[in-house]
Formats: structure tokens, C-alpha cells, sequence
């Protein structure tokens, strides 16, 4: 396979194991300018590289500089999952290299290689519609205008949310569990359980995709789900709720500083009865014993308000916004 062109300033390449160093010293230079929500290191782009489906081969270019160094890189993220197949973009782009329109080039060239993959899964016999897209920070208005370039349109909207415990002791919380519920620690057991429970959970919600068991298995390997607080509440040994929870790491060291829920949802006919609440103020109980300063989760603007009362009511506050940018094929 040839190499990648994606644009003349820099000689672009596909991406390989040995790259991800490199990578990861990018993004540290990329992070300390932007100071993105969501940030990444070398542990996690190890994960994406060997996640499902990945394929970074033929999904991701680096663009190195006439020095050799990696000063920009175009990530595809391939997901199938199920009715409807997605493809998540990454890219950045070295400060010194930032207006040369080369954010632009990554952006149309993942579009590209993003219905490429997709005309190569209808090939092999999969016929599901196509999305396309990422979540970008709402301040980063150049990397916002970058994805509108290449076609992209604002979906949704997402608010972090964050409570720190030296201000809101979750013990002070009163935990209670409704009346034919058990809420045990997640295991490994378990984990089919709740990943059907929450694709049920969030059967309605527009946008939301069905959890292929592949993907589910490789989010909860690299977030390590089961030694951090994460809790089910089970009816009858059935799962009726969730929080899914992993830790984010300091940005100095490899010590937890802050819990984190990837996953919260509650079954259709057990709404309304305090089960969220209950399995949350679990998750918060265990992050403080754990010694964690605080915990976060990130909130969907389009269905927030009972969702922010609760949270609010457990101690959160709102800090910066994600907008999902998007757009769909067939």
C-alpha cells in the first residue's frame, strides 16, 4: 500500500507501534497549549492501537518534519458496533506547524478514510449505515472550524461535571438502596450482563449505539473497570442498574487522582426509583475511601436536566463543554 499524501508541508507515513512515543510526546505539546477536557498518553494510545478493529496501518498517518520529528498525526478509530457502524477521528497537530492549514488536511483525509473503511465493510457483506465524527472541546474554535472544513456539523452538546471531596464529603450522603435491589461490586462476571442492560439503557436515546460485546470488553480492559468503584444493582440477579467507573491518572506520576464514571444508565422499567442515585453515591463512597481528591463524569446537554439535578444534588458543578461533531453515510 502506498504511503499517505495528505498534504505537501510535511512527509507522511503509516502510522506504526514505534511511532507511538512520538505521538505522545506530540499530544504533551499539543495538551499544554490547548489544555483540551480529555487528554492522552502513551498507556492510551497503546490501547487504541490495539483495540478492535483498529487496524492503525491502514487508519493512521504520521507527518514528519524535515528533521525527521513527528509534528502531526491523522488517527482513525474504526467501530463496529451494531446497527450502525462508526468511525471516531483523532488528529493533532504540533503548535509550530499550526497555520498551514494541515488540521484541515487530517480532518478531509480521516472523512475519506473513514467512507473508505466503510465501502470496504459493505464489500465484505456489512450493511450498516455510517457515522462519522469526534468530540472536540467548544473552546478550541480552530479545531471546530478545522472538522467544519471538511464537512463535519455540531450533533450534541456534553458538559463535564466534577465534585471534589475535600468540599463534598460523599459519606455525608445518605445511600439508599430501593426496596428489591442488591447493589454488589461490578466483576467480571457480570460484565454481559450490564453491557446488555446498557445498550437497553440507552435504546432511546438519539445517536446512542449498541455496545458490540468486542468494544465493551476492550473499554473496560483499558479503563481497568473492576478494581477502581464501579457498582451494579442487581433485581432478581438481573441488572437493573450501573456505574461503570476507572480512574484518571496525574499528570506527573502514574497515582489515581480522580475517579471517573465511563458508564451510568438504569433499565427502562426500574426508572424513576432512585437506582442511579443509589449506585453513584456507591461509586463516589468508594473513589474518597480509595483516597481519590474528587470525581467526574460527563453529562449529555440534551437530556440534562434530570440529570444535572442529580448530580448537582451529589455535590458536581459544571465545567467546560464537548460538542460532538458528526455527520452519516447510507
Amino acid at each position: 500500500m502506498t504511503e499517505p499524501d495528505l498534504e505537501p508541508h510535511l512527509r507522511w507515513s503509516w502510522l506504526d507501534e514505534s511511532d507511538l512515543p512520538e505521538l505522545a510526546a506530540l499530544r504533551e505539546a499539543t495538551d499544554y497549549v490547548d489544555d483540551p477536557i480529555e487528554r492522552t498518553d502513551l498507556t492510551q494510545l497503546q490501547g487504541l492501537f490495539n483495540a478492535p478493529e483498529a487496524n492503525p496501518t491502514r487508519n493512521a498517518a504520521v507527518g514528519r518534519d524535515q528533521t525527521g520529528s513527528v509534528v502531526a498525526y491523522a488517527w482513525g478509530h474504526p467501530r463496529v458496533g451494531e446497527g450502525e457502524l462508526r468511525y471516531w477521528l483523532d488528529w493533532a497537530v504540533h503548535p509550530a506547524w499550526t497555520y498551514r492549514s494541515i488540521g484541515v488536511a487530517c480532518t478531509t483525509w480521516l472523512r475519506d478514510r473513514g467512507v473508505a473503511w466503510w465501502q470496504e465493510q459493505q464489500a465484505a457483506g456489512i450493511d450498516e449505515p455510517l457515522w462519522l465524527g469526534a468530540h472536540v472541546d467548544e473552546k478550541l474554535t480552530r479545531k471546530v472550524s478545522q472538522m467544519e472544513s471538511a464537512g463535519f456539523v455540531a450533533e450534541r452538546w456534553f458538559s463535564d461535571m466534577r465534585v471534589w471531596f475535600a468540599e463534598h464529603d460523599p459519606h455525608e450522603l445518605p445511600l439508599v438502596v430501593p426496596e428489591g435491589i442488591e447493589l454488589v461490586h461490578f466483576e467480571p462476571s457480570l460484565s454481559e450482563a450490564v453491557r446488555a442492560a446498557h445498550n437497553r439503557a440507552f435504546a432511546t436515546v438519539p445517536g446512542a449505539q449498541r455496545i458490540s460485546r468486542s468494544v465493551w470488553e476492550h473499554v473496560l480492559e483499558t479503563t481497568a473497570a473492576d478494581v477502581v468503584s464501579s457498582w451494579v444493582a442487581l433485581a432478581d440477579g438481573s441488572v437493573a442498574g450501573y456505574a461503570i467507573s476507572s480512574g484518571q491518572h496525574s499528570e506527573t506520576d502514574d497515582a489515581l487522582v480522580e475517579g471517573w464514571t465511563e458508564f451510568l444508565g438504569t433499565v427502562p422499567e426500574w426508572r424513576g426509583r432512585g437506582i442511579a442515585r443509589a449506585v453513584l453515591t456507591a461509586a463516589l463512597r468508594g473513589f474518597a475511601d480509595a483516597g481519590l481528591a474528587g470525581a467526574g463524569l460527563g453529562v449529555d446537554a440534551d437530556r440534562a436536566e434530570a440529570a444535572f439535578r442529580l448530580f448537582t444534588e451529589l455535590g458536581y458543578r459544571s465545567s467546560e463543554r464537548l460538542v460532538l461533531m458528526g455527520m452519516r453515510r447510507g
